[in-house]
């Protein structure tokens, strides 16, 4: 009897660990296809261990080797919950509730496209092209009138041109040749030529009609002699005068109205010339500039056997004058 009570309770407690055992194990899907079977253990961020029914533990599975199915069997243990959460994907929305979260588009204002038979009087449709217009018409007439102080042309004559054919006009005039600066010492020389030509002709009209022979006795001795030519000392060219207001003193101006100064040996024609310069130090006369620089000039000076530079500012210029060496 008691052999018969101590077989059934050892088959008995061998169907119920079987039992708890089939109970704890169950089957995972891994993203390769492939299956483990077992219970789950010690789950954490790097994975969890499985235990298989022979009793061994396999190696830390990574939660990224489960499949979706098998991660949401596994959220079931509390003890792994946290970490499998983060690896869920959330579930897609059914079809009603797909048509539900639509995206509507409203209608938005948009600014009026141009009428394309307009050509080109579109640009005159609104205020910021007329604007734009203008502004690029003024920089063209105005690009005419640089052009015109750089090329030396007249001034009315490119900016009249650039106002009638924009961009065109002073094209036409950048391609041209600058137009040759008369020096100082041509306009004084054009200047002495017609005044000497004017003193001839005044001298021509006023000289007097000799009277006519009267006849006088034989015992007359004439009485008049012929009076001596005065002597009459060379006219010496007039001075060229420029004067702060009337003229811009600055580099440019020295190096086209007085480049005849600015070279080592003078010309026959500057030689005998002299530019005397009036300024805010004094009165400087010299027969050549040294150096034009950017803010200021150097002339040579002459005193006796001695020569010398003088540093002259642009900015204290009050007169240039060009006169001969001779003239007071």
């Amino acid at each position: 009897m008691n052999c018969r009570l101590a077989s059934f309770l050892i088959v008995l407690g061998l169907v119920g660990l079987i039992s708890a055992r089939v109970a704890g194990a169950d089957t995972f899907e891994l993203n390769d296809k492939s299956t483990v079977t077992g219970q789950l253990l010690a789950p954490d961020k790097g994975g969890i261990l499985i235990k298989g029914e022979d009793g061994r533990i396999s190696e830390r599975i990574p939660w990224t080797n489960f499949t979706q199915t098998a991660l949401k069997r596994i959220l079931e243990m509390p003890a792994a919950k946290p970490f499998v959460e983060l690896y869920l994907e959330p579930d897609e929305p059914e079809p009603s509730q797909r048509a539900a979260a639509a995206i509507t588009l409203k209608p938005v204002p948009r600014m009026p496209r141009p009428d394309p038979r307009a050509r080109m009087g579109v640009i005159f449709s609104s205020s910021l092209s007329v604007t734009l217009f203008l502004v690029l018409y003024l920089a063209n007439v105005y690009a005419g009138y640089e052009i015109s102080v750089f090329r030396n042309y007249p001034i009315a004559l490119v900016c009249g041109l650039a106002a009638i054919a924009p961009v065109l006009g002073p094209i036409v005039f950048l391609s041209l040749p600058t137009r040759p600066v008369p020096t100082a010492l041509e306009v004084a020389r054009k200047q002495a030529a017609q005044e000497q030509e004017l003193v001839e002709a005044e001298e021509a009209a006023s000289e007097p009609v000799a009277p006519a022979p009267v006849a006088s006795s034989s015992t007359a001795a004439p009485s008049s002699a012929p009076a001596p030519a005065a002597s009459s000392a060379p006219r010496l060219p007039p001075a060229t005068v420029y004067q702060r207001g009337q003229t811009t003193f600055n580099r440019r101006f020295f190096e086209t109205k007085l480049s005849g100064f600015l070279r080592i040996v003078p010309s026959e024609a500057e030689k005998d010339m002299v530019v005397q310069i009036r300024s805010a130090r004094g009165l400087h006369a010299g027969q050549r500039i040294t150096r034009v620089m950017p803010n200021e000039l150097t002339l040579l000076v002459h005193k006796g056997a001695a020569s010398s530079e003088v540093i002259i500012p642009y900015a204290e210029i009050q007169e240039v004058q060009i006169r001969h060496k001779d003239a007071a």
